[in-house]
Order: C-alpha cells, then structure tokens, then sequence
C-alpha cells in the first residue's frame, strides 16, 4: 500500500515538499521489500533452487532500474522551451500500475520453516503442498527435526530475541555488521 499511495500522489504532486515526503514513503517500502524478499526466498526455495532465485530476484531489481531509466530518458519526453524533460507524473502513473502486483503476496503461504519452528505442523505441511509439486512428508519431517535438534529457530514474544546462549542480544552485538553494512551501501 505504501507504493500505490506513493506513486499516485507522485504522479499528482506539483509541490517539491511533497514529492520528497512521497520519495521517502518510497524508499521506505523499497527498504523493507529489499530486506523482507530475499529472507522469504531463502525460507521457501529448496536448497537446488535457493542460489538462483536470490540472483534472480537481484537480476529483476536492476533490470526494473534499467527499464525505468530508459522509459524516463526516451518514452516519457516533454519539450518545454527548447529543452526536454522527463514528464516523470505519467512516468509515477506506471510505477503505480506496477504496485499492483505486490498484493499477489498476500496469496503466499508462511514459509515452511518458520511454521515448522514455531511446532505449526499442520500449516507447515499445508504450505510445502503450495509451494512444493509431489510429496513433501520428507521435506516436513527433516525440517521438524532440524527445529527440535534447535537448528531452526522462531523468535516467539516469549523467547524475545535471545541468541543460543539464553542472553538477550544487545546493539553492541551488531555493532561490527551494522557499521560494515552500513558502509557498504557507499561503495
């Protein structure tokens, strides 16, 4: 929703203020997509199919980059005194129509392996049906045994967010991957 609501009023606003509160809204929803997409294709890809769906899903963001650039540069072209444009609100309008297809998410099962750690196994084995063509009782029963052999894990509000020792993590645990991930979006 945040994009549908962004893209449209991007494509409405005539106001700089504006436009950049609804850039923000979009690179907020663009953050969280960016984290959320590759964690929930490890979680539900087989281990065969884990590598090339996470490239692909990298490969579709750049292209997506490409193709925007492009419709911006050469199908979306104003001329106003001599000089051309880019009529960015019919460029917003398609940046909304492609929003729509993230609803389609609202369709996808919860990943297996979450279910399964959290003793789901029911819906575990309800969701590898979805996601998995022929049987998939040897795929339930080796993630069941990872989650009681404590190789999967599901933050419960119980558990919190304790890591294997029982003591709960702390900022200064992250401090040295937030800093070089932090660093890294500059390079």
């Amino acid at each position: 929703a945040p994009h549908l609501v962004a893209w449209l009023l991007t494509s409405l606003s005539r106001s700089a203020g504006l436009l950049v509160a609804l850039r923000l809204l979009c690179g907020i929803g663009v953050g969280i997509g960016s984290a959320v997409a590759p964690c929930y294709i490890g979680e539900i890809a087989t281990t065969g199919l884990r590598g090339a769906l996470g490239a692909a899903h990298q490969l579709s963001i750049t292209m997506g980059i490409v193709a925007v650039s492009a419709l911006g540069s050469y199908a979306f072209v104003t001329e106003r005194g001599g000089q051309s444009f880019s009529d960015w609100p019919r460029l917003a309008l398609v940046g909304f129509g492609l929003s729509f297809p993230l609803f389609a998410m609202l369709l996808m099962p919860e990943s297996p392996k979450w279910l399964a750690a959290r003793g789901d196994t029911e819906r575990t084995r309800q969701a590898l049906r979805r996601l998995r063509a022929g049987e998939v009782t040897a795929e339930a029963q080796d993630l069941f045994a990872a989650s009681s052999s404590g190789g999967l894990t599901a933050a419960t509000p119980s558990a919190g967010s304790s890591d294997s020792g029982g003591r709960r993590m702390t900022l200064g645990d992250c401090k040295r991957s937030l800093l070089v991930g932090v660093c890294l979006m500059f390079f």
